[in-house]
């Protein structure tokens, strides 16, 4: 087994880890900024919170892209750990 292969499979394991937490994040940051407000939107794509004098665009579906392409790099990262 060479030095090569013995630091490869931790550092895959390592990104697997971090593409894990940032697809939690941004997943997180999708349900906070679009999805909790789903059925607040108007046609114009925004919705007030009075409570809090805030207005949410539907530009936070961006949030849930983000999430998808993380969670695709972990899913891409167990799938080469598991093919060696």
């Amino acid at each position: 087994m060479s030095a090569n292969h013995r630091t490869a499979r931790p550092r895959k394991i390592l990104f697997l880890l971090i593409y894990l937490a940032l697809t939690g994040v941004f997943s997180f940051a999708y349900y906070l900024q679009y999805y909790r407000h789903l059925d607040c939107f108007n046609e114009l794509g925004r919705c007030y919170d009075p409570d809090i004098g805030f207005v949410y665009t539907e530009s936070g579906m961006v949030w849930g892209v983000v999430a998808a392409v993380f969670a695709s790099l972990a899913g891409l990262s167990v799938w080469r750990l598991r093919r060696r």
